[in-house]
């Protein structure tokens, strides 16, 4: 029978599509095409697959189109609205009842295909499917065989592509998926089991959401050994293609200290370090300066460099020595392949160690060393030091370029980076700081950069900042940014933690941005950012970290070391064209306890579990997370799916998007109907949902594009429409019916939203229309 209904009033007027019984109407769905004539494909009588037509004045043309397979609920009813001759031509899979295998059934225009899909698999009891603007099938189901969710879609040139979105026993006995208009992204709601719901969001080009919330504690240490006064994730030491975590103790067993490596592995890392380099004397401070030292012998093995600036020199003068462990296939070399020493006592030759990268392009990274204690008059204090890489590591020659600081209460080299290509010439770049610490009287700081050549490092620096008020700490913070701008040139971020800001924010602290040019950096900064309160030490920490929203260009970490209460503050800034560097929705991304100083260093970029998503690590050396005495290094994760367990009782589930890309789920349990939604998503990610509960396991839905949702329920007596956003709820009882109903699907088309049903029962297969404003 066919059915029209009007909102307000009007009495119904039924027509029958076909009458029957047995099956007829076990399932069905409804579709709607451009010119608003309906399509219902359905189950008949005889457990055959049939399609009925809307002609004119609520006529049907109707007709079985497979008659050699017993096809079960679900059947899924598609259009084609690619523009062309075959705009409108319908597309229907079904499973077959007893082998539960899934089939197409393919209109031309003239006659039907028929196929299956997915050869060689078992689908589930439940799947979901739809076209998207370039007719391409997607599809979301259960392979029965390996217990895996997944998706798969064809495209013109082929398919299946699959994907496996989740897996486990019990999974998808209940599924459903849309695109999300504003993304382009599928999400997906299914059934982990009878009383649990599992609602996944492909975050995948998204900025909000793109670390996982709940940050892991990886490993925590002694305080009085500086456990974590450097962690960085971002080499492969053994060689295997997976990330490898190293952290170091330099105040370990006496200050001899101690560098511990975990291996990374598909399972992440162990409780326990895989390796552990240590000094050789109490006082060696071995891992006082501990950095990647990029790849010095070309054998594509990352290299790891060790500063131990109170170790004795081979004529017993503690001078400082710095050590370099050669990665290879199976793990690091246990004793470093590459030493260099200081000359005088108190040099502390390795306070700084950082790469270079390759100043000389000859292929072979290349290392910058700094003796912080090197001192020729109370003005010249620290001298730096380069050496090259080549074909069996750096050169035991000696170093190839040198300086020495100048300047009263300051240090050269305090802290180095290895900044890339500033001026795209094919030649590392270098920047060098002259400050001092937090506990001491600094002097007027600068940063000086110099060029790469085909002989290394230029003699004379191409771009110097200096500072015209003392003890601001400028340059203690170095990073290089790559290319954040998307103009072919490396950038560089400057921290100056204690400069007072332009609002008079005493000790603020302002990082400065400079993009890099054909010339070089300029004089003055592209940008400038400033921390927003008293004493925050904005910039005292930075860190290019890896690309977390999918542009192409990394996003960058900044620390305010004492902000609330001396707990610290990272904050989250994303790369962009225009603005350089933008706060994020949500730009604080953690803030430490009272005391932790949380930030101390930042890094990023590796994925020690090999899953394709980077990990950013931070560290403090005061508390861990929980307040106690400790050091601690935690991590943050890259995902590119969001998942969100509720519990509770599924035996259908439906999902729709708005346009605002806003998820509706329509959930049923044997006995009620929930409708779920959370209006403020975009602004409030983790706002909780939203709950209309009907007394009926009977429904459909429809989603408007501006958000509503239209639910037709069936209550054992009477069918009524059911309006809701947010917390306004609109019930509209339409009419009675004798038959039992055994399914439902629903429609919506164009700007008025002008609704359409179908419904199925015992005894006939159902037509309704409903138009009104939504």
């Amino acid at each position: 029978m066919s059915v029209k209904l009007e909102f307000g009033g009007g009495a119904p007027t039924i027509s029958t599509v076909e009458a029957g019984s047995g099956t007829l109407g076990g399932a069905c769905s409804i579709a709607i095409d451009e010119r608003e004539s309906v399509h219902i494909a359905y189950v008949d009588e005889n457990q055959h697959l049939s399609i009925a037509r809307e002609t004119y004045d609520y006529q049907w043309h109707v007709r079985t189109i497979e008659d050699s397979i017993n096809v079960t609920d679900p059947v899924k009813l598609l259009l084609r609205s690619k523009p062309g001759p075959l705009n409108g031509a319908e597309i229907i899979l079904y499973r077959d009842a007893t082998a539960h295998t899934l089939h197409m059934s393919d209109f031309t225009t003239t006659y039907w295909q028929h196929s299956r899909l997915l050869p060689g698999q078992t689908i589930g009891s439940d799947f979901d499917a739809y076209l998207d603007s370039d007719d391409n099938i997607h599809l979301l189901y259960v392979d029965t065989a390996t217990n895996e969710l997944r998706t798969a879609w064809w495209n013109s040139s082929g398919g299946p592509y699959e994907t496996v979105v989740d897996s486990g026993a019990g999974i998808g006995s209940a599924l459903s998926f849309q695109p999300d208009a504003t993304t382009g992204t599928e999400q997906f709601s299914f059934s982990t089991g009878s009383s649990s719901l599992r609602i996944v969001r492909d975050l995948t080009g998204q900025e909000d959401g793109r670390l996982d919330p709940a940050p892991t504690e990886l490993t925590t240490g002694n305080r009085d050994n500086e456990y974590a006064k450097q962690a960085f994730n971002n080499v492969d030491l053994n060689c295997d293609g997976i990330s490898d975590m190293v952290v170091s103790e330099p105040a370990a067993n006496g200050a001899a200290g101690e560098v511990h490596i975990w291996y990374g592995s598909t399972a992440g890392i162990s409780s326990t370090p895989s390796v552990t380099l240590g000094g050789t004397a109490s006082g060696d401070r071995f891992g006082h300066s501990t950095v990647p030292a990029g790849d010095v012998n070309g054998d594509g093995c990352d290299d790891l460099a060790v500063g131990a600036p109170g170790q004795l020199n081979t004529n017993s003068i503690t001078s400082g020595v710095v050590h370099v462990f050669h990665g290879k296939a199976g793990g690091l070399e246990s004793s470093a392949s590459w030493t260099a020493e200081g000359g005088a006592a108190g040099d502390e030759f390795g306070g700084r160690v950082t790469s270079a990268g390759d100043v000389n392009n000859d292929g072979y990274d290349d290392l910058l060393v700094a003796a912080l204690g090197w001192s020729s008059a109370p003005t010249r204090v620290g001298q730096i030091y380069l050496y090259l890489g080549n074909a069996s590591g750096l050169l035991t020659t000696g170093h190839s370029w040198s300086r020495s600081g100048s300047g009263a209460n300051l240090v050269l080299g305090f802290t180095m980076a290895g900044i890339g290509d500033v001026n795209n010439d094919g030649f590392d770049d270098v920047a060098i700081a002259s400050t001092r610490d937090f506990s001491e009287l600094s002097g007027y700081s600068r940063v000086q950069v110099y060029h790469g050549s085909a002989n290394g490092l230029s003699s004379m620096y191409a771009r110097e900042w200096a500072m015209d008020s003392q003890s601001t700490m400028f340059g203690s913070a170095l990073a290089r940014l790559g290319d954040i701008n998307g103009d072919g040139y490396d950038d560089l971020a400057i921290g100056e933690p204690l400069n007072d800001t332009s609002t008079g924010a005493s000790s603020g602290g302002k990082v400065w941005i400079f993009t890099g040019s054909a010339n070089g950096f300029a004089k003055n900064p592209a940008l400038e950012i400033e921390g927003e309160v008293a004493g925050q030490l904005f910039g005292s920490a930075i860190a290019a970290v890896g690309d977390i929203n999918d542009d192409g260009s990394p996003e960058v970490l900044i620390t305010s070391l004492e902000y609330g209460n001396a707990g610290g503050k990272v904050h989250l800034y994303y790369s962009d064209q225009a603005q350089l560097l933008r706060p994020g929705t949500s730009p604080l991304l953690i803030q430490g306890a009272t005391g932790q100083h949380l930030g101390r260093t930042l890094s990023g970029g590796g994925d020690v579990d090999g899953d394709g998503q980077l990990e950013l690590l931070i560290t403090s050396m005061d508390k861990d997370m929980s307040g106690n005495d400790a050091s601690t290094v935690i991590q943050f994760e890259k995902r590119d799916f969001e998942r969100m367990d509720e519990t509770r009782n599924v035996a259908t589930v439906d999902l729709d998007m708005d346009d605002q890309g806003r998820m509706h789920l329509l959930v049923t349990d044997g006995a009620t109907s929930t409708h779920l939604e959370r209006p403020n998503e975009a602004t409030e990610p983790n706002e909780a949902w939203r709950e209309h509960v009907l007394d009926t396991n009977q429904s459909a839905m429809v989603v408007t594009r501006a958000g509503k949702a239209v639910i037709l329920a069936w209550d054992g007596s009477e069918l009524a429409f059911h309006e809701q956003s947010a917390h306004t709820v609109l019930s509209l009882s339409q009419m009675s019916t004798v038959n039992d109903i055994h399914d439902l699907d629903l429609a919506i088309i164009d700007e008025q939203s002008r609704i359409f049903y179908s419904e199925t029962h015992n005894a006939s297969t159902s037509f309704g229309r409903i138009r009104g404003e939504t």
